[in-house]
């Protein structure tokens, strides 16, 4: 996974949100398999039935993974500037 990857936090609102639900379909249809064809009980974001915990999740991964990142990226690239109306928001 690269910060590329991640960028969608740093996004406005919009485009944030549609990632966010591309992904989450994703997860869900991947929990779906688990539970049918593996027969194994998906972990809480893959399973739609725990939807409710998914608000939580989302801001442990941006706190825990994306804000850091963004951190060291802007701490190690001095030519590097963030951008005022994403980023920022996560720092």
């Amino acid at each position: 996974m690269t910060a590329c990857d991640l960028g969608a936090v740093t996004k406005p609102w919009e485009i944030s949100r549609k990632v966010a639900e591309l992904v989450t379909s994703e997860f869900f249809e991947q929990g779906d398999r688990e539970r049918s064809e593996l027969k194994l009980t998906p972990s809480a974001i893959f399973d739609r039935n725990r939807k409710d915990e998914l608000p939580g999740l989302q801001l442990e991964w941006i706190d825990g993974i994306c804000a850091p990142l963004y951190e060291v990226i802007l701490r190690n690239a001095s030519s590097t500037s963030p951008n005022p109306r994403g980023l920022n928001l996560l720092l």
